[in-house]
């Protein structure tokens, strides 16, 4: 069991889950889920569709602790995986920059007179 933790808590397998958690939502909403949408089975979509936006925001949380993780576990060569650490921060970066320009938007938005 310990190996099994060991490994699923590993940086590069962390990295590769980042990534395909991302990756399903693009895989499989637009075709595979969506043909459940009128049929009769529409719990297939309702819950697949909460399952798919489930593991994105996952896959945010994640990148955004992934640092911190990587620095945990490997203190001494920390130097050594930074582009490592860099791959698995990107979409925590994406994250926060469309946050900023949307809420700056917003702000533009509202306070300039009509």
């Amino acid at each position: 069991m310990r190996k099994f933790f060991e490994f699923i808590i590993s940086t590069k397998t962390l990295l590769i889950a980042i990534y395909l958690f991302l990756a399903q939502y693009l895989l499989l909403s637009p075709g595979l889920i969506n043909s459940y949408r009128f049929s009769e089975q529409k719990y297939i979509y309702e819950y697949g569709i909460l399952i798919s936006k489930g593991l994105v925001y996952l896959a945010f949380g994640l990148s955004f602790l992934y640092p911190l993780i990587v620095w945990l576990k490997t203190k001494n060569d920390f130097r050594k995986n930074l582009l490592l650490v860099f791959f698995g921060f990107i979409p925590a970066l994406y994250y926060i920059i469309v946050t900023i320009i949307f809420a700056l938007y917003f702000i533009i938005l509202y306070t300039l007179p009509s």
